[in-house]
């Protein structure tokens, strides 16, 4: 979130694409009701179904699932087209002015660079800005160059018609021009849209560029960094958000600094490459500082033992010989029988990954399982035939499965961080039943025997485990106030910060400011620095007083970083330092000396307007970007692909042009391509999506749930219902070529049949809660349906869009 909840308050739009936050995030949506109460704010919903949100809305319209960068280029081209931008805030604040390289290209669905034998973009030379002799961009100020990004963005979406968006959305085009006109109405400074979305979004093989296309709309509009703007992701997990944080994915180090690569065995070089310089004059980019960080981050792990002499244990750092192991990566690699084994902590991958099946014969390949959850998941019980919800030969599977009970949230103290990037501290209501322990024990006496093991018979070269420091008052189970103590930072040895004030050895730091990267400092996490000072546990904090009227609760927890509720809220004044609205939109201002406000400013605080310093202080530009440079998989501009299965079968944006069909560097294996369906066999568009009544697969092993909504159901449209025989109540099969689920039929109103390229596409809804544990009628693992293939830049899978056929039972 660029923003957080209870700022949608102050919104005068609210947008929701990409999900559904009445029902899936129903604390939060109150928020919306806030805005529509005390803001007269207007409520838009697009979605491929009627929605409990587009209940509450002022106007809902449909959209084909997978479509939306088409809606999204249609309503850029809309705005740039009719002079809807805030001009003086996209000349300012974004890189509009940058000149592109002369060898950047796009021709009929692809950019420059492409190989089609790997099916990436190989050469992304030409993806980047023209530099001058001293090293800065080059820009034009007047944006008439026809390589600056203003010229290139406006000819990339000219091709994005109200006619082209609504054929390939399947929405009227009454009803889009009539959305993009409200929203146009946003781009004079003072008034806001936020737009919401959640999986709907980023679960496809596009996901990370419809983000990117909302984050274009928002910023041609002046809405980012603004009270009630920006691009707010509604993250499914209440710790989800802390997930990526500490990065628990396999190519990232807490606070997204990232692993090294193969090729990186220099220290020197591997910093250096992180630690962007400044593309322009009188510019922060602050990743100038990942040196501090990522020294910090190596003394806090290893303490003593990491020394300048040793480039700070860099050599204990994996390094990647691939981009990243993520889920797909490991589960096609077990499916080939290249892994032994499998920890498996907090997550049910038979139900939460594509393609249940193959799965399944993966998960039957390892030699050894372990599953850590409170609960007895799916997967802990792959091996068990459940008849037709999980029909597998039991003696034929020889995978030795272990299970070690864990405690939930509510059994634990701790932090969590929600979709506001708050981190809040909960305290324990109970113990755990039984003989569960907490993770942290769990992976402690695992991590402890480990070094036993090591020092006992010796092995390949355990200085990555031997050097650890474990400083903990009691080793096999270190404290959540240790931990969180940690993740903050201190002083390792006396340290002067930038402002000339003395932090004694063993102080904790206030912020991240203070960290160095001479081993003087170490932090668990650098965004986290500031969350448990000198001055106490801050994430404890529940205070939500406002004295501003501006909904920013500065003493409610602490947010990342630096208790900074906006992101990026410089943007929220003119170049002047004056807000762009003085009267409802006064979030940070210069009051002659320094920079203050009702948010804590996201900059230099004494850096003066006239310095020209920008607000995007992360970005070595200093503004935003339009152009994405070559930080994307798919392309600078976010471009409309069809998800790898269509039920129309060509890209109505380059029909001619098969390689441009789907998403040309969407992340697919081999193995794969043959197990995708074909729109003549498999007609229907399916999606999925999540119930108030059930919290993915947890809630169903709750008995009052499970009475909420106790069998598995899809939706189909009253039209379709109809062409099948089917009626209320009926039992349907839904198949895939991965295979098939059976469940109720709920004919509704609520899907309606599109028009798309001349053709008739109906849409398929499918709730994703039930399985074979648990106390609601045991049903389908959903995706079982779902390809197992994923979006390019994160390899999230394309659960939100697939295939399938329709047959009453």
């Amino acid at each position: 979130m660029t923003n957080h909840w209870s700022d949608i308050a102050n919104a005068n739009l609210v947008l929701v694409m990409g999900g559904n936050a009445a029902e899936a995030h129903p604390c939060g949506f109150k928020w919306v009701t806030e805005a529509k109460a005390h803001n007269k704010a207007r409520l838009i919903v697009v979605d491929p179904r009627f929605t409990r949100t587009a209940s509450v809305a002022d106007y809902y319209a449909p959209i084909r699932t997978g479509t939306d960068i088409a809606f999204m280029g249609g309503l850029i081209n809309y705005l740039l087209s009719n002079d809807k931008i805030q001009h003086e805030y996209v000349r300012n604040y974004t890189d509009v002015s940058f000149i592109v390289k002369e060898n950047y290209g796009f021709e009929d669905g692809l950019f420059s660079g492409y190989d089609e034998a790997k099916r990436v973009y190989a050469d992304k030379s030409g993806w980047g800005y023209e530099l001058g002799e001293d090293g800065f961009a080059q820009v034009d100020p007047t944006l008439q160059h026809p390589r600056c990004v203003f010229q290139l963005m406006k000819q990339h979406y000219s091709r994005y018609t109200p006619e082209l968006a609504s054929m390939t959305c399947g929405m009227p085009q009454d009803a889009m021009l009539k959305i993009w006109e409200e929203i146009a109405t946003c781009s004079v400074p003072g008034k806001t849209m936020t737009i919401l979305y959640a999986l709907g979004w980023t679960q496809h093989s596009i996901g990370a560029q419809i983000i990117r296309s909302a984050a274009m709309v928002q910023l041609l509009l002046g809405n980012v960094g603004m009270p009630g703007g920006g691009v707010n992701a509604l993250r499914g997990h209440s710790n989800i958000q802390g997930l990526t944080d500490l990065g628990l994915l396999s190519n990232s180090l807490p606070g997204y600094l990232t692993l090294p690569g193969d090729a990186e065995q220099d220290y020197a070089a591997y910093i250096d490459k992180r630690a962007s310089k400044p593309l322009r004059p009188g510019q922060l980019s602050y990743w100038q500082n990942y040196g501090k960080f990522h020294v910090s981050l190596m003394k806090a792990w290893y303490g003593a033992n990491a020394t300048a002499e040793n480039n700070w244990g860099y050599d204990w750092l994996p390094k990647l010989d691939v981009p990243a192991y993520d889920v797909l990566r490991m589960f096609e690699m077990m499916s080939q029988g290249k892994v032994n084994g499998y920890l498996c902590q907090g997550f049910n991958p038979i139900a939460a990954l594509p393609d249940k099946n193959r799965v399944t014969a993966a998960l039957a390949k390892l030699k050894w399982l372990v599953i850590m959850d409170p609960l007895a998941t799916e997967t802990s019980e792959f091996w068990r035939n459940a008849g037709p919800f999980n029909d597998v030969d039991t003696a034929n599977i020889q995978t030795e499965v272990i299970r070690l009970p864990t405690t939930c949230f509510a059994e634990e103290d701790g932090s969590l961080v929600n979709s506001s990037r708050w981190l809040q501290w909960h305290w324990k209501g109970a113990d755990g039943p039984g003989e569960t322990r907490t993770d942290v024990h769990i992976m402690s006496e695992l991590f402890l025997r480990l070094r036993q093991r090591y020092q006992a018979e010796g092995g390949a070269y355990p200085d990555p485990l031997m050097n650890i420091s474990w400083p903990y008052k009691i080793p096999e189970e270190p404290s959540p106030e240790e931990l969180a103590r940690e993740m903050n930072g201190w002083a390792v040895t006396d340290v002067t910060d930038p402002t000339g004030a003395v932090l004694k050895a063993g102080q904790q730091l206030a912020g991240f400011g203070q960290l160095k990267d001479d081993g003087s400092t170490a932090s668990g996490c650098w965004i986290f620095a500031g969350s448990w000072t000198e001055q106490g546990n801050q994430m404890a904090r529940r205070d939500n007083s406002d004295p501003y009227g501006m909904h920013q609760v500065q003493n409610w927890a602490w947010a990342w970083p630096a208790n900074r509720r906006i992101l990026y809220n410089r943007a929220s004044s003119d170049p002047q330092g004056k807000p762009w609205d003085p009267e409802k939109k006064r979030l940070v201002w210069w009051n002659g000396k320094a920079w203050t406000g009702t948010d804590v400013p996201d900059f230099k605080v004494d850096s003066p307007p006239e310095a020209g310093m920008n607000p995007f202080i992360m970005n070595p530009e200093g503004v935003a970007r339009f152009f994405a440079i070559d930080k994307m998989a798919e392309g600078p501009f976010p471009e409309h692909y069809e998800p790898f299965e269509t039920p129309i079968g060509i890209n109505p944006l380059h029909p001619q042009n098969k390689k441009a069909t789907s998403n040309p560097a969407g992340r697919v294996f081999d193995s794969v391509w043959d197990t995708l369906g074909k729109h003549d066999e498999f007609p229907y568009a399916a999606t999925t999506y999540r119930l108030t009544e059930h919290f993915h697969f947890w809630s169903k092993h709750c008995r009052l749930n499970a009475i909420a909504q106790p069998e598995q159901f899809v939706e189909i449209g009253e039209v379709l219902a109809n062409e099948k025989g089917i009626k209320a109540g009926d039992r349907v099969r839904v198949s895939s070529k991965r295979g098939h689920i059976d469940a109720v039929a709920v004919v509704t109103k609520r899907i309606r049949p599109l028009k798309v390229n001349n053709q008739t596409v109906h849409q398929i809804g499918i709730p994703l809660h039930w399985g074979f544990t648990g106390a609601t009628r045991h049903g389908y693992l959903t995706n079982t349906l779902v390809p197992f293939l994923g979006d390019g830049n994160t390899q999230t899978p394309e659960s939100k869009s697939f295939l399938v056929k329709v047959e009453k039972l």
